[in-house]
């Protein structure tokens, strides 16, 4: 029963394949550098010689801005290559869980995102993650599609996990504190992930730690936290900016809270609340 995870270097396949090895579930980890996923006759060649019985697809061109500029690679990337995939998977036999995220929404619905929610994107990321969720499913109806938000921990390179960082190096921080959504400890998305495998889970979920935040909340919190346990930081001062101020070349969201409550049903398991993920992921 083995699993093959598309995209390993980055934060969800790092965090997939320490889960994977922590709970001994065979899983073969491939790195851009191994598996392009972009490379059908790769991909093809790699489900034939694995041979796994699920294939999850954390790889994916998360330069939100930068897909303003590169709109037929973030397609590619984002949702033709998965859509490739999927249906690869399917011919086999082979399980397929895609994961997508909250951009895919325009941030105007002011209570937390359902899954059935109508989206629309304010970004070519977004629109490239939705596409790819549509072609996805199409290709293999029985693949499952996780939205999730705000991911972090350590070692990786988004905002929220490089505050870590910047903690202990820099005495001021800038910090957004006009956008609203919820964030995701990897490790945490890697158990659901291994959950909704087992109860053989297909169409569109949405998963995320409980509660709402800002920027600003987090990192209000991590320094609370750090002082909590006596760690020697050096920032001093939080000052709150607006996402304008930025000048990113992508639009975002104001509110991308998702509705996490069809995950809680299905697996009959509580999230926990993002701030109990903190003490973990400053002691890593």
């Amino acid at each position: 029963m083995t699993q093959l995870i598309l995209g390993a270097g980055g934060i969800l396949g790092s965090a997939l394949t320490r889960h994977n090895a922590a709970r001994k579930i065979p899983c073969v980890s491939a790195k851009h550098a191994d598996l392009d996923l972009c490379d059908p006759p790769a991909i093809e060649a790699a489900l034939d010689r694995y041979v796994p019985s699920c294939v999850v697809n954390a790889a994916a061109l998360t330069a939100v801005d930068l897909c303003e500029t590169e709109r037929e690679r973030a397609f590619e990337v984002n949702a033709a290559a998965p859509a490739r995939a999927a249906a690869a998977c399917r011919r086999r036999g082979i399980r397929f869980v895609h994961i997508s995220t909250d951009y895919v929404f325009d941030g105007q619905l002011r209570r937390p995102y359902r899954e059935e929610d109508f989206a629309r994107p304010l970004s070519v990321y977004g629109a490239a993650k939705l596409e790819g969720e549509r072609r996805v499913l199409a290709a293999d109806p029985s693949a499952l599609v996780i939205r999730v938000a705000w991911v972090f921990d350590c070692g990786g390179r988004t905002f929220l996990c490089r505050l870590r960082e910047m903690l202990f190096s820099e005495e001021t921080l800038r910090v957004a504190d006009d956008r609203t959504g919820n964030c995701t400890y990897a490790p945490d998305l890697a158990e659901a992930i291994e959950i909704l495998i087992a109860r053989r889970a297909s169409g569109l979920l949405h998963f995320a730690n409980r509660g709402e935040l800002s920027w600003r909340d987090f990192a209000d919190a991590l320094v609370a936290e750090a002082r909590r346990l006596g760690r020697p930081i050096r920032c001093r001062k939080i000052e709150p900016i607006s996402s304008a101020s930025l000048n990113l070349a992508a639009r975002r969201p104001p509110y991308s809270v998702l509705d996490t409550s069809r995950y809680e049903r299905l697996t009959g398991r509580t999230i926990r609340p993002w701030r109990e993920t903190l003490s973990a992921f400053l002691r890593e």
